[in-house]
């Protein structure tokens, strides 16, 4: 097998590793990350109103760290094409030409492959180019501007290191490590005489990150970027959380104990140059994220930018393992092969391997420390990823039913602010503090790490809908322990109940409301749908009201609705003289005790003036009822919490 063959191997293990890898539940290619929604709706604004304000008609602030990428994102809206469709090519086509690139830093030998074959088979850069953020391109750039440092090309370097610069705040920290091993550790030519040092690129650079610094302060207030004073700011938390996010990704990526082999020929003075220069460039990368907290995307995609130049320093080591000892060649290909196995086992979801019982240990392999659980509430490898996409699926869905079934002045909270924030076209606010800030005056926080924030504050917006949960209902849920989730993972006092009350406290002008939400994109009348929940202000006044009628024994209970569609339980009961309850059955009867439901799961339109039929019973005889009641609530909570009723108690007075 020649060597052009293998790279057309690599190349097409590379793509049909992504395609798989980035799938829904039914076997469809997936959509983009939500947080790849940020740049989409900055792009579109920017496009239609001239500014990429994340609000259109509110302040300017630093909502997504990328420029060049909300502008590549601009160009796909401006040319009508779609901007998810896009980021996803563009993201495979970015990893393709790092492949390629990767590939030219060994020309003429077969071991010069291994770095692409160890790219094509890692789950975080396929992720990363299927993801529909800024990674792939971030990758890219990183390896096109290693090789241009390599072979000395000053012209490419003046094209790429500005593009890195504004591609993501590492890139500067980046760019600064790459002038310094001019310094330090300039290539040398085959005579072993330095190579001539770049004297146009970095200053160019750095003239470009003094001007965007300026007419960041000018419009922002502040010289730098979120992500850059995340990174500067030492904070000894947010370290220890990215060293858990770096252990996570040692021990789970598959192919990352591999990084061992070049250490170890570096502590003995035996890496060669080049090798040399990629994991101190790596590693300086890996660092500043560490520095930031990680990151909470699935499949360390933080960490894929970096993974071409450790992936070079492993062939660099295993090259130069081969020369020195030809004997120690068969070890050298049985490691590769078992990295690029494990590598594959990580985009694999979990699951018996033939006749092996491995699915046990495979969950245990990707279950993050407590640290990450409770920073990112996710698993690690594979599930993590499908999470990822299935909670975008139901995000994208709910923003449809938000941009269709809400007035259009509605603004919304959220945790999740991409999907919500692109596809519902309403104003939205970040309760995180990232895509918009916490408060008037305030700048927004970094994207990386596990920021904690005070949700109170966030709740000072006072939206007319905040969205609490990606989950939809489920016959075991609880609204309280919604709550309880946003502290333990988001709030800065955490889950106590001394902030649980003051949560509640500061909701107490929402209700919760159920939702049908269609699981297609694009509403069709056979499109099954699942009930989501949703905070409303209670000001809106779109609660339903029930009425009550009484003819004899006979009555009739009917709903008025003024409000979007909603899902409700309807609860029906009498009162005897003695003050028990008889709750009524779906089936007609009264029965005493128990919070029995009497219609499940109710579809309630919008009715204007009129009022439709929701039961028609009968009291029995002999039952001495002195009150019959009625209420609305929430699927699958009668009675469970001030968050269960979604209609006013009404009552009929049967006996003066």
């Amino acid at each position: 097998m020649n060597r052009v063959t293998v790279i057309l191997v690599a190349i097409a293990i590379f793509v049909v590793h992504g395609l798989g890898v980035h799938q829904t539940p039914d076997g469809d290619f997936g959509p983009p990350y939500d947080t790849a929604h940020v740049a989409f709706r900055l792009a579109r604004n920017l496009v239609h109103h001239g500014q990429a304000l994340w609000n259109p008609g509110g302040e300017l602030v630093e909502s997504y760290p990328s420029p060049l990428w909300i502008g590549l994102c601009a160009l796909a809206e401006r040319t009508y094409a779609s901007p998810t469709g896009f980021a996803q090519a563009f993201g495979m086509l970015a990893g393709l030409g790092t492949l390629v690139i990767l590939a030219q830093h060994s020309a003429k030998r077969f071991s010069g492959l291994v770095a692409p074959l160890l790219l094509a088979s890692s789950g975080s850069a396929v992720a990363a180019a299927t993801s529909g953020t800024e990674a792939a391109l971030v990758m890219l750039l990183v390896t096109a501007s290693f090789l241009a440092f390599e072979r000395r090309w000053g012209k490419i370097l003046v094209l790429v290191l500005p593009a890195l610069v504004l591609a993501r705040p590492e890139g500067a920290f980046f760019c600064l490590a790459l002038w310094l091993l001019d310094f330090v550790d300039r290539p040398r030519k085959d005579d072993g005489n330095p190579r001539p040092r770049i004297r146009l690129a970095f200053p160019f650079t750095a003239v470009l990150f003094v001007l965007l610094a300026g007419y960041r302060a000018l419009r922002t207030g502040s010289f730098l970027s979120p992500d850059t004073i995340a990174i500067l700011a030492f904070d000894g938390e947010r370290f220890a959380l990215g060293g858990h996010y770096f252990r996570g990704f040692f021990l789970a990526s598959g192919s990352a104990p591999l990084l061992l082999l070049p250490l170890a020929l570096l502590a003995f003075r035996m890496l060669p140059a080049m090798g040399r220069r990629a994991l101190l460039l790596s590693a300086f990368w890996m660092l500043t994220i560490v520095a930031a907290g990680g990151d909470d995307l699935p499949m360390w995609n933080a960490l894929a930018p970096a993974l071409p130049l450790a992936f070079l320093s492993v062939q660099s080591a295993i090259v130069a393992l081969i020369d020195r000892q030809p004997k120690l060649a068969p070890l050298a290909w049985i490691l590769l092969a078992l990295a690029v196995s494990a590598s594959f086992l990580v985009s694999k979801m979990p699951g018996n391997l033939g006749p092996f019982a491995t699915e046990e240990l495979h969950r245990e392999w990707m279950k993050p420390s407590p640290e990450l659980e409770r920073a990112y509430g996710r698993p690690l490898g594979r599930l993590g990823l499908d999470r990822e996409i299935r909670d975008v699926q139901r995000l994208r869905a709910l923003s449809i039913f938000l941009r269709d079934r809400i007035k259009a002045s509605a603004s919304i909270l959220t945790l999740w602010p991409g999907a919500v924030g692109y596809l519902s076209r309403k104003n939205v606010y970040d309760m995180r503090g990232r895509a918009t800030p916490l408060g008037d005056g305030q700048a927004t926080i970094s994207w990386r790490g596990a920021q904690r924030i005070d949700l109170l504050e966030a709740l000072q917006y006072k939206p007319d809908y905040v969205v609490p949960v990606v989950a939809p209902v489920t016959v075991d849920w609880s609204p309280i322990e919604i709550l309880r989730g946003w502290l333990h993972r988001y709030d800065i006092e955490g889950e106590t109940e001394g902030r649980l009350a003051q949560l509640v406290s500061a909701l107490g002008h929402y209700e919760l409301i159920s939702v049908p939400v269609s699981h297609a994109i694009e509403e069709t009348e056979d499109a099954p749908a699942t009930t989501y929940l949703l905070l409303r202000r209670k000001a809106m006044n779109l609660e339903p009201h029930l009425f009550i009628e009484l003819d004899g024994n006979e009555f009739w209970i009917y709903a008025r609705h003024r409000g979007h569609q909603q899902v409700a339980d309807l609860g029906v009961w009498a009162t005897d003289e003695r003050g028990r309850e008889w709750r009524l059955r779906p089936t007609g009867e009264f029965v005493r005790g128990g919070e029995i439901v009497t219609r499940v799961s109710l579809l309630l339109f919008p009715t204007g003036m009129r009022r439709t039929q929701l039961v028609h019973g009968f009291l029995p005889e002999g039952l001495g009822a002195t009150r019959l009641s009625a209420r609305l609530h929430n699927p699958g909570t009668l009675g469970a919490s001030s968050f269960s009723a979604i209609s006013p108690l009404t009552t009929l007075d049967l006996k003066d």
